[in-house]
């Protein structure tokens, strides 16, 4: 099943990260949204908990396979407008760094929480994550583009995530071991 889309995500990606040879440089859509793209990929802590939040999602099975993830993107969409509009939360880095912990405990201990609950509890990181990334936009950089790039990198990553699930079946000494590091990563980037 992964092989019919493998083209199809690696052409995504390739479109995403090409960047035309054009004079002025940063005005363009296609500079933002490849900014954009990249913007998750470079930063352990956001890179962690995507991947994290497809992980637990397979692990927790049933509708919140799409129900998660989907929280988590919509969240940190509406996280990213608020911090565009000009508000932004304290403590916003903390709340990422706890959502690699608080994910990967969760996959770690393999719980099994109702989907709404996790949604909600997913989303509120999300939100954190939305303000991060709404908050590094540079200014001259189209909103909309950029915006485009990490909530499409968001998305692939996840899926990495659902596969990660996938090919770690929740009980196996291997999902486990996996929560571990990422919470453990997390802690990491909360001391650091």
């Amino acid at each position: 099943m992964m092989r019919r889309f493998l083209p199809l995500v690696s052409a995504a990606v390739f479109i995403t990260v090409a960047q035309p040879a054009l004079a002025h440089t940063g005005h363009t859509s296609a500079f933002a949204l490849t900014n954009g793209f990249l913007h998750p990929l470079m930063g352990l802590d956001h890179l962690l908990a995507m991947v994290a939040v497809g992980f637990l999602a397979w692990h927790l099975g049933g509708r919140a396979v799409s129900s998660v993830p989907a929280a988590f993107l919509g969240a940190m969409a509406l996280g990213a407008a608020v911090s565009h509009w000009g508000f932004e939360l304290p403590g916003i880095e903390v709340l990422i760094a706890l959502s690699g912990i608080a994910v990967g405990l969760a996959i770690a201990l393999e719980a099994r929480t109702p989907v709404l609950a996790s949604a909600v509890v997913i989303g509120l990181f999300a939100f954190a994550h939305g303000q991060a990334h709404g908050a590094e936009i540079p200014q001259e950089v189209n909103f909309y583009g950029y915006a485009a790039g990490f909530f499409v990198a968001t998305g692939l990553l996840q899926g990495v995530g659902l596969g990660m699930g996938r090919l770690m079946p929740r009980g196996t000494v291997a999902a486990r071991a996996a929560g571990t590091l990422i919470a453990l990563a997390g802690a990491g980037l909360t001391a650091a």
